[in-house]
């Protein structure tokens, strides 16, 4: 149906930060989606631990962890809903172009609404932090998260996973950032973070589950899956390195005064 090739395309477009056509590969026949692309019903299944993961990191109590968790939520639904309206609207050039512009203005649009939503109930500081990492919109941090959530962790080890892989989407949306559009200067710096990722997961899980999350179409980028094997790396399209908009803060330095919880 039309709808769900629009659905696909969106969720792909849309929730990555619209800078990009290449996406995380999976087997064909995704939810809403297209071939070798997740729907968008497989990448909301990310969003709520990817709020939960932010939450911890800024030791915020259930009530205030709820309210991150339904002001992304709806963030993510309402940028997709957005990009699905273009899609279904037609119009000329590619994500390159005139379209691209404009699905970049939804990013724009839309982050500076979950900036004001979360400055209602977080300092300043806690905002800075949490929209750094939510505001990416990363596509690829959502295959990576479903990806974890796939393996059955234990709660410890997967809480340091997740922490892993939320400074990895950080880290990435602020190189993006000081790159200015080098892109040359992004794919040696998100080869780096790679490696980085690599690393700290090989600390915190089993060589056995290393080698699954290496398995899984959802811990890759790029059509073409892992160059290399390794872990969220993938065919180096300037163009797509990291699936998401640059980070739009810097995140403040640890012990940063917080309000209370």
């Amino acid at each position: 149906m039309r709808v769900n090739r629009i659905l696909g395309i969106a969720a792909v477009i849309g929730a990555a930060g619209l800078l990009g056509l290449s996406a995380i590969a999976q087997p064909p026949g995704g939810p809403g989606g297209l071939p070798g692309l997740p729907g968008m019903e497989e990448l909301a299944k990310a969003w709520e631990p990817q709020a939960a993961t932010v939450a911890k990191s800024l030791s915020l109590d259930d009530a205030k962890t709820k309210q991150l968790t339904d002001a992304y939520k709806a963030s993510r639904e309402a940028l997709s809903k957005a990009a699905i309206g273009q899609m279904a609207g037609g119009g000329q050039g590619g994500p390159g172009g005139g379209r691209g512009e404009a699905y970049r203005k939804l990013i724009t649009d839309e982050r500076a609404k979950l900036d004001a939503k979360l400055k209602e109930f977080l300092t300043p500081e806690q905002t800075a932090s949490a929209l750094a990492v939510l505001g990416t919109y990363s596509i690829q941090w959502d295959g990576m998260v479903n990806s974890l959530n796939a393996l059955g962790l234990d709660d410890k080890v997967k809480t340091d996973a997740m922490n892993a892989v939320a400074g990895f989407i950080g880290e990435s949306g602020k190189a993006r950032e000081a790159a200015a559009g080098d892109r040359d200067v992004v794919r040696q710096k998100m080869s780096e973070l790679r490696s980085k990722l690599e690393a700290d997961l090989g600390k915190i899980l089993s060589a056995e589950q290393v080698t699954k999350l290496k398995e899984m179409p959802g811990f890759r980028q790029g059509r073409g899956g892992p160059r290399d094997g390794g872990l969220g790396s993938g065919r180096p399209r300037p163009d797509a390195l990291g699936q998401g908009a640059p980070a739009p803060a810097t995140p403040p330095a640890e012990g940063s005064e917080k309000k209370d919880n």
